[in-house]
């Protein structure tokens, strides 16, 4: 297992399970890693035999914790430049926030280019990403960062602008009142 976040080294750890066998850190930079400080990145598994990996990214909060499941991602699993993605059901208003998330699953820098449209299909914004090799990158309110104000149900196309990138991508509505996420996965046509 392979952590990467920017501005450091990759740090890998061996993890051997007998057949059957399940695994869980409820912290895995921390108990598996030993990084203690607070970060972020991606985490890439490679085996010798199948797996599957998932993960839950939470918050603590005072009456317990509240977070999103995020599914272990494969390479066929990816959008490539030439093909387009949607992330749908997005809102920007008083009661919720969108989020939109990426990882890069090459060994180059890739630019990726997100289009944010309201539910009658007009174009608000532009909003361009840069997610180093092996790297997570996630914009907050995508809807706000293109200005476009309130969103009741709209949705964004995704492009991957450079040649040979290779990336998984989510949209996380957040609940504004209690935090609580809901996962969107990229739906590549």
């Amino acid at each position: 297992m392979i952590f990467r976040r920017a501005g450091a080294d990759p740090v890998s750890m061996d993890v051997t399970l007998d057949p059957g066998e399940l695994e869980a850190w409820d912290d895995v930079v921390v108990d598996l890693f030993g990084i203690t400080e607070e970060v972020a990145g991606s985490i890439s598994v490679e085996s010798d035999y199948p797996v599957v990996v998932t993960a839950r990214t939470f918050n603590q909060g005072a009456s317990g914790t509240f977070g999103q499941f995020l599914p272990g991602i494969s390479m066929d699993q990816t959008m490539t430049s030439g093909q387009m993605g949607v992330l749908s059901q997005l809102s920007n208003n008083s009661a919720y926030r969108t989020n939109v998330g990426f990882i890069n699953l090459g060994d180059e820098q890739v630019q990726v280019r997100m289009s944010v449209y309201d539910g009658s299909g007009l174009l608000l914004g532009t909003k361009d990403m840069t997610i180093g090799p092996g790297l997570w990158k996630q914009q907050n309110d995508i809807c706000g960062s293109v200005g476009s104000g309130t969103v009741d149900n709209g949705y964004v196309k995704v492009e991957v602008l450079t040649d040979g990138g290779s990336v998984w991508g989510y949209g996380s509505v957040v609940d504004n009142a209690t935090g609580d996420p809901t996962t969107i996965p990229l739906e590549i046509q």
